[in-house]
């Protein structure tokens, strides 16, 4: 069915399930939109709530013909906006009033061209064409059958809006860009929305537009709604009531899995596990051939998967749950698997280039479209080299691209991170003085925070991972012992660093260095410009 259509049976019918369903294709695109203009996760969420809210309230009245995922895209910019101007005023009345001024929104700051900017300048076919294709990853095909228009007709109208979208851009910057750099910019904006939003969005807008007793009423008021209500789904067991006699969609990392394995899958069929047959068809799915280097199991058997899950240690503790949106890291030695990593849903190109190839983000070029989105379990080859990861997954990215490219490795100089003097702690301004370095960037919103035992060297990787910087140490003293509290809250990574910078009496210095660099180049070796890094990346947990 098509976006239109599930969102006409959920207005003449009511039918959680259709509604689920839309919410479910077009979560990640709204949220990822959100997240670039707001540029703080929280109020990411909660814009990405109001959009679904506010398309609940329109269900019934929404023009024959319209594109849900562009109209969804236009919802997102003007509830976004509406936000932060409502942020502005509230801050200046706080500070006419010597009021201390409450978290605002921050302003966006240039790190690069504007998409959305340039977005909004196309026109709505062009503008349909590209969040269909870029900001959702969908395939030709997908493509047309939204629009309405063959796979072929749907390849050249993608083709004619980008290159209108390189010419807004480009007229833009004052900067001649490729299309490659365009194609670029626009893998660079996919980003996973959070475990648990899927489920939160589907419930406050069923909620809302329920008790609301008509529809324009609540569109206009869907950020107000938000800001007031903030609806929550506190366990899985509420969504599974949400879409009760329908299939499996919202089961985000809330519940301990059960003792029987049972999954329905989008086309409700159920199937189960039970015996040793298990291992055989899991090994079968995940187990490399010979000489093949990197797996991506797109077609995940879920239950064979949980069953394997059961038995997996995690360095003493019960390992986290897995659903069926989780993508699981495995490395693989020829003869059996062992898990590396798992995330609660797809991961980026980035984060699997850091898993099987063990790259730094520094040492991978943006030219490389690291936000690239794969859904599937993914599985390399143990004690493979980096060049020999980097070579399979260029095979990939050209697939998804339609065209050959190469990932080459290169020696660029370029800033680093150069660590002088003497450590020495320095307490945190309303954190206790008991030698414990709190990494926090001080302006998220407070989690659980974890305290655990380190080195120094540990503490410049963490460095190192959040400027996408190389670290050096001339201190001498990377193997001294400290202790740390991660306090799990931190999305500025300038903010992070300084916080953290300060509490080691340490000098970081930015010098430049030659380095080894991954770069993305054509089949005749013509390298994109290098884009702006992906802002974020989907949370997870790695195997200590």
């Amino acid at each position: 069915m098509t976006d239109l259509d599930l969102l006409r049976q959920y207005a003449a019918t009511g039918c959680q399930l259709a509604f689920g369903e839309l919410v479910q294709r077009h979560i990640d695109m709204v949220y990822a939109a959100c997240l670039r203009q707001l540029r703080n996760r929280h109020d990411a969420e909660d814009a990405t709530q109001a959009v679904f809210i506010k398309l609940a309230g329109k269900a019934s009245n929404l023009a024959e013909g319209s594109i849900v995922a562009g109209w969804l895209y236009r919802a997102a910019g003007y509830i976004c906006r509406d936000m932060v101007r409502k942020a502005k005023r509230r801050e200046e009345h706080e500070m006419a009033a010597a009021i201390q001024p409450a978290e605002s929104i921050p302003e966006r700051h240039p790190d690069g061209p504007d998409i959305d900017e340039a977005l909004a300048k196309l026109n709505s076919d062009d503008r349909h064409a590209i969040v269909l294709r870029f900001l959702e990853d969908r395939s030709f095909r997908e493509v047309g059958i939204e629009l309405r228009i063959s796979e072929e007709a749907a390849r050249k109208r993608v083709s004619r809006a980008l290159q209108r979208l390189r010419g807004t851009l480009t007229a833009a910057n004052g900067t001649a860009l490729s299309a490659i750099s365009v194609e670029q910019l626009l893998l660079a904006c996919l980003h996973p929305a959070p475990p648990g939003l899927l489920a939160t969005a589907t419930k406050a807008a069923s909620a809302a537009y329920a008790t609301s007793s008509n529809g324009a009423a609540l569109t206009k008021g869907a950020v107000t709604i938000m800001a007031t209500t903030h609806v929550k789904v506190l366990a899985g067991a509420a969504v599974l009531a949400l879409l009760t006699g329908g299939a499996y969609l919202g089961y985000k990392m809330m519940a301990p899995p059960p003792r029987i394995t049972v999954v329905a899958s989008p086309n409700n069929q159920i199937t189960s596990v039970s015996g040793a047959d298990w291992k055989k068809q899991f090994m079968d799915a995940y187990q490399l051939s010979p000489g093949q280097i990197v797996k991506l199991v797109e077609h995940v058997p879920v239950a064979e998967r949980e069953q394997y899950w059961k038995g997996q240690p995690n360095g003493g503790y019960p390992p986290p749950p897995v659903t069926p949106e989780s993508t699981l890291v495995l490395k693989s030695n020829g003869s059996a698997l062992h898990w590396i990593n798992i995330a609660p849903s797809w991961i980026p190109l980035g984060w699997a280039i850091q898993d099987g190839a063990g790259l730094q983000r520094w040492q991978v070029d943006n030219s490389i479209p690291q936000g690239m989105k794969f859904t599937g379990d993914w599985v390399f080859r143990e004690n493979a080299s980096p060049a020999e990861v980097m070579d399979a997954l260029a095979n990939l990215v050209s697939e998804k691209l339609g065209r050959q490219v190469r990932f080459v490795k290169r020696s660029v100089a370029r800033d680093a991170l150069i660590v002088r003097g003497t450590y020495k702690f320095v307490p945190l301004d309303g954190y206790p003085d008991n030698n414990t370095i709190q990494l926090t960037d001080r302006l998220s919103k407070h989690q659980v925070p974890f305290a655990f035992l380190g080195t120094l060297a540990d503490l410049f990787n963490r460095i190192s991972m959040a400027k996408s910087m190389q670290v050096i140490d001339e201190t001498g003293s990377g193997n001294k012992k400290i202790k740390m509290c991660d306090q799990q809250n931190w999305h500025d990574a300038d903010a992070f660093f300084r916080t953290v910078a300060a509490q080691t009496s340490l000098r970081f210095d930015r010098d430049p260095r030659q380095m080894d660099v991954w770069f993305m180049v054509d089949s005749n070796g013509t390298q994109p410009s290098t884009q702006p890094s992906v802002a974020g990346e989907p949370g997870g947990t790695r195997r200590s």
